[in-house]
């Protein structure tokens, strides 16, 4: 052998999908429908409903009902919590 060498291994940790990271991807999908709608063959942005552009009904309703939605759902699962190891704020006492 040519010397002690020993291996040393650096193990990260894996990431988990965390509620927020979830609700982050969701709005940001959001975000690529109205870019979808914009690009879409045969003008779908301009297919009107109650004398609307569907890419206006996307845009000022659904878009911002899904957005509030997803972030309700993400705080509700716990998507604010603290790290365990975080350092915690000293009590009053």
């Amino acid at each position: 052998m040519r010397g002690s060498r020993t291996r040393v291994a650096i193990f990260l940790d894996v990431s988990q999908a965390t509620p927020a990271k979830t609700a982050i991807t969701v709005m940001f999908s959001l975000l690529a429908g109205v870019v979808f709608l914009t690009v879409a063959p045969f003008e779908i942005a301009t297919i009107r409903l109650a004398g609307v552009s569907l890419l206006w009904w996307y845009g000022a309703v659904a878009l911002p009902v899904l957005a509030v939605t997803a972030t309700v759902a993400a705080l509700a699962r716990g998507g604010a919590r603290r790290p365990a190891d975080a350092p915690r704020s000293p009590s009053p006492e």
